[in-house]
């Protein structure tokens, strides 16, 4: 399907591209993951055709510019919710893979546009992905050596964006970043989505999500870290399923 930009939010830092495709029932934000795209979602998108959708690029990414400045995952939790401002969109839900869940976490605690959270993967805190995984077997679960490469390839054309300096920054706002209190507090619904590869016997138990009435865990067998591009079609079903 075609995933191109279809908009271009100005904000302090630069202009942020994002697309929208209209369809029905509440919308979906798919916000990407570190050294990803917006355009990453594109088969989950074309197995979804039926739902209302938005994508984006985070700053430096994609198609987005590089900010001048230095910034946080806080930032961009704001950047979200500025074009959720600018589009006057409501009742949104947020799906987030890895980083994009970390942001979607951050966000959903500033706004009451945000309707739930899916969360591929996205950490409470980074400190627990070496606790539930074993990183070797889940990192790029089945996927091709062509498809890692080019994950690979992106994710340093990415970073190569950044002056030093910034990208650590950027990277020591992720590694502070906690979601606990929140998941503990929060009345949204969440589904926690993981892949089952590579994860150690008690994984549930350390990757920090109290067991609350509001909270969904699907676990899907066999894959990876990478949910996006290993198992698209499986994501859509998740999303059609489980975000109503």
């Amino acid at each position: 399907m075609n995933m191109g930009i279809t908009g271009r939010l100005p904000l302090p830092w630069g202009e942020m591209a994002y697309g929208q495709r209209q369809g029905q029932g509440r919308p979906l934000l798919f916000l990407h993951g570190t050294g990803c795209a917006g355009a990453d979602w594109a088969p989950t998108l074309a197995a979804l055709t039926e739902r209302s959708c938005l994508w984006l690029d985070f700053r430096g990414h994609g198609q987005s510019a590089v900010p001048g400045a230095p910034f946080t995952l806080d930032d961009l939790a704001q950047d979200v919710l500025a074009l959720l401002a600018a589009l006057e969109l409501w009742d949104v839900w947020l799906v987030g893979h890895s980083l994009g869940g970390m942001v979607a976490l951050a966000a959903a605690q500033r706004s009451t546009r945000v309707a739930g959270l899916a969360l591929l993967e996205g950490w409470t805190r980074l400190d627990v992905v070496a606790q539930a995984y074993d990183a070797a077997t889940h990192l790029y679960g089945h996927l091709s050596a062509e498809a890692v490469a080019r994950i690979r390839e992106q994710y340093e054309q990415t970073r190569a964006r950044f002056a030093p300096a910034q990208w650590e920054h950027f990277w020591h706002s992720v590694q502070r970043a906690d979601a606990w209190e929140y998941l503990e507090t929060t009345p949204l619904p969440i589904l926690e989505v993981y892949g089952a590869l590579g994860a150690r016997p008690d994984a549930q138990a350390h990757l920090a999500i109290p067991q609350r009435p509001n909270i969904a865990w699907v676990w899907l067998q066999g894959a990876g870290h990478y949910l996006p591009h290993e198992r698209p079609e499986d994501v859509a079903a998740i999303c059609r399923h489980w975000l109503g």
